[in-house]
């Protein structure tokens, strides 16, 4: 992904200051998420194979994918923020 770097010195001072902003509450969000992930995972695998069903896969794919989600977004604003800087 190429991102692309802000016209205007205050686009880009604005993009810091939103990056700054928002990056440590995303951290702890996606810190948690893959936490409850790992969690989850690990209460799955405890479970006999005749007790797992699809319903628990599907959760676990559920929470894996926002832990990735919110991964994504943290990647996001930390490169925004360092080509901005």
């Amino acid at each position: 992904m190429i991102y692309q770097r802000m016209k205007y010195p205050s686009d880009q001072r604005e993009w810091v200051r939103a990056a700054d902003e928002k990056l440590p509450e995303l951290r702890a969000m996606a810190a948690d998420a893959q936490y409850a992930a790992q969690t989850m995972f690990d209460y799955l695998q405890m479970l006999p194979p005749e007790r797992r069903s699809s319903v628990l896969f599907l959760q676990v794919q559920e929470i894996y994918a926002e832990a990735m989600m919110l991964l994504n977004r943290v990647l996001y604003y930390e490169n925004m923020r360092r080509l901005n800087l």
